[in-house]
């Protein structure tokens, strides 16, 4: 977790690749056990779970707190409590990013005054689950917290639509925005940088990619396209001429190319346009013999 991180002057920041899964206006966050952020008191603003931490934006009047990231990896003991008197919030403990602005741990309790604590909790603990499940195994995940990374302080750049619009199946899984609006258009931007730290498809937002080069893979489009070599079955037709067939169709083709791919036709009657507009005019392949009468037969006399 790193303080006054996630912000600019425009709105809420965040990395390049993640993703914002809700987002909840009129949050109200707290915390306990930890006396460097304790004497913060009650903030309210705007709460984001995205693809890889819980990020809380304070209002504008705030001046010494004004954002807070909670990346998954220093997150524990994340829980919604329901109590008898009181709102539902959403509570937790927190470790210290190194460099990121305090140390230690931290108590966190945050109030959505507008409902839906239930949905939002629930929503974060499935996303850091199935982070969990992605990269469990991988040793960024069980490391202490990375140390912060200033990226507000490199160059940032107002998100493009998509980023505003909340997933509805991610990862096979469907984040509850029903209770939840969108961000305010122009209050969200990106930094340059990837995620240093592992979420939902892994370090730096994208999905791990195989070892292996699958087959039929695209091409970029300023890479030539790949150059294809036909291998049919033994005794199956070419639909086009094979490699060593030479293409001897060049009537009436521009660049003597022939019936690109296939097979040329037999040289035997073919059309060509009319210069005179008229459509196609038939062609016979070899000219006929000149028509002539059948002999006089000698009419004989009975």
């Amino acid at each position: 977790m790193s303080l006054n991180t996630a912000h600019t002057d425009g709105g809420v920041l965040i990395h390049q690749g993640e993703m914002i899964l809700l987002h909840a206006p009129m949050a109200v966050l707290t915390f306990a056990g930890n006396e460097e952020l304790k004497k913060f008191g009650e903030k309210t603003g705007n709460a984001y779970l995205t693809s890889h931490r819980l990020i809380f934006m304070a209002k504008n009047n705030s001046t010494n707190l004004k954002s807070f990231s909670f990346p998954f990896v220093t997150l524990s003991e994340v829980d919604v409590e329901q109590p008898v008197f009181g709102a539902n919030n959403l509570r937790g403990k927190v470790r210290a990013q190194p460099d990121g602005g305090w140390r230690g741990e931290a108590k966190f309790k945050i109030v959505f005054k507008s409902g839906g604590a239930i949905e939002f909790a629930t929503g974060m603990m499935k996303a850091i689950q199935l982070a969990k499940q992605m990269n469990g195994a991988q040793a960024a995940w069980n490391a202490p917290p990375p140390a912060y990374f200033d990226v507000a302080g490199g160059s940032a750049m107002p998100a493009p639509p998509m980023y505003y619009n909340q997933p509805a199946n991610y990862y096979g899984w469907a984040p509850p925005a029903y209770n939840f609006p969108p961000p305010e258009a122009g209050s969200v931007y990106i930094s340059e940088a990837p995620p240093p730290y592992p979420g939902i498809g892994g370090i730096g937002g994208y999905p791990q990619q195989p070892a292996y080069a699958p087959q039929n893979a695209g091409f970029y489009p300023s890479q030539p396209p790949p150059a294809y070599t036909p291998n049919p079955a033994a005794g199956a037709g070419y639909p086009y001429p094979p490699p060593s067939a030479p293409n001897n169709d060049t009537n009436g083709m521009a660049n003597g190319n022939g019936n690109i791919g296939f097979y040329p036709p037999p040289q035997t009657n073919f059309a060509y346009a009319d210069s005179n507009g008229g459509g196609q005019a038939y062609v016979p392949s070899a000219v006929p013999p000149p028509y002539a009468p059948p002999p006089m037969m000698n009419k004989k006399n009975n």
